[in-house]
């Protein structure tokens, strides 16, 4: 952060401070300053306007606060995460029916999961189009998951083979969307919550 904009944020902080009544302190600061860490400027004036819905009118200060950032971090992970449940959907379908194919193969040289294990997922085509069924984004979640895990969760445990898929993808996307930006725009907290997801 920049002297700028290290002087807007403790501005916004200040006012902030004064909308509430809030004396000066600088703990009561400090945690005003981490509580928004993750809000941009050209956020600010939304940040006081959401302060003032009917839904916040019986919250305390800080839990006022808190959850207007939430607000904020929810549209930011809508946002982000569009595509993961018609992602997970596709990815399911695509794998089981290779895993049905693979057990309804007669070849007996190996076992059905060393068969499923050898197949090259990246190399998988629609069989009208021959265009590829899985993209750059959905094999690194296969390969987070693994070829064994995918075979033995796919056609007996759904629920939780989707579960499990959906934190992959949003993992990825996170750890993409890290790499490919120039400034921190996800919550820290945000990323922590999903890399650390049950499995």
């Amino acid at each position: 952060m920049n002297q700028l904009d290290s002087t807007i944020k403790d501005q916004f902080v200040s006012s902030l401070m004064n909308y509430f009544k809030i004396e000066e302190d600088i703990n009561l600061r400090a945690h005003i300053a981490d509580l928004t860490q993750a809000i941009e400027r050209v956020q600010y004036r939304e940040f006081f306007r959401r302060l003032s819905h009917n839904e916040y009118a019986y919250k305390g200060a800080f839990e006022k606060i808190a959850l207007v950032v939430r607000s904020f971090e929810q549209e930011y992970e809508n946002e982000l995460f569009a595509e993961v449940t018609e992602r997970v959907n596709r990815l399911y379908g695509t794998l089981y029916e290779l895993h049905k194919m693979i057990v309804l193969d007669d070849d007996r040289s190996l076992s059905e999961e060393a068969r499923f294990c050898r197949v090259h997922f990246a190399r998988l085509k629609n069989a009208q189009t021959q265009e590829l069924l899985l993209d750059d984004l959905d094999i690194e979640v296969v390969k987070a998951l693994g070829k064994a895990w995918i075979f033995h969760h796919v056609a007996y445990d759904k629920s939780l083979f989707l579960k499990r898929v959906e934190l992959e993808y949003k993992n990825a996307i996170v750890r993409r969307h890290h790499e490919n930006s120039t400034q921190e725009i996800a919550p820290s907290r945000t990323t922590h919550r999903l890399m650390n997801g049950s499995r």
